[in-house]
């Protein structure tokens, strides 16, 4: 998938009514925090780190802790993670969802490697979720599609806070 694809993607993004301009910012349950989603064998156990602003999102791959990969809602980004893998990338948000779309790309003498993700967030009851879609196109053509827990590290675990909590006036004997 080239920068033309990205593009491609972008479009059919403006057609859907979920361009620029109703991408003025962050959904409101991301903006200006950083989270953790809780990583699977595609992310070798770790976790996924999120960092969101209010009109990007930053996602730090525990292989290149000083870089990260740029999602800026609206529009395709592009930029380099060391020497051989780069980054290209499109972001939208929509109500109370997120759609991240990524292909980092491995270029050496020796081979190339493209690693296609699609993040879906969402906030259900005070938490946080991501929906992973792992595959050729992301959420068009995917081989794996699970949900995830996301909200703070501890130790190594994601840990989500209690959410909406409520006084009850029910007593059980």
């Amino acid at each position: 998938m080239k920068i033309g694809a990205v593009a491609a993607l972008l479009l059919g993004s403006f057609a859907l009514g979920i361009g620029p301009v109703q991408a003025a910012g962050i959904a409101a349950p991301f903006a200006n925090r950083a989270f953790y989603c809780n990583g699977g064998n595609e992310s070798a156990g770790k976790p996924y780190y999120f960092r969101a602003s209010d009109k990007s999102i930053e996602r730090i791959d525990h292989r290149f802790p000083d870089k990260g990969v740029l999602f800026q809602l609206g529009r395709a980004s592009k930029g380099a993670l060391d020497d051989n893998w780069s980054f290209e990338t499109l972001a939208d948000a929509k109500n109370n969802r997120m759609h991240l779309y990524e292909r980092v790309s491995m270029r050496s003498p020796s081979q190339n490697k493209h690693i296609y993700r699609t993040y879906e967030m969402y906030s259900q009851s005070g938490h946080i979720f991501m929906i992973l879609y792992d595959g050729v196109n992301g959420a068009r053509d995917w081989r794996i599609k699970t949900t995830r827990k996301c909200g703070d590290l501890q130790g190594s675990k994601v840990v989500q806070g209690k959410g909406r909590s409520f006084w009850s006036t029910t007593f059980m004997n």
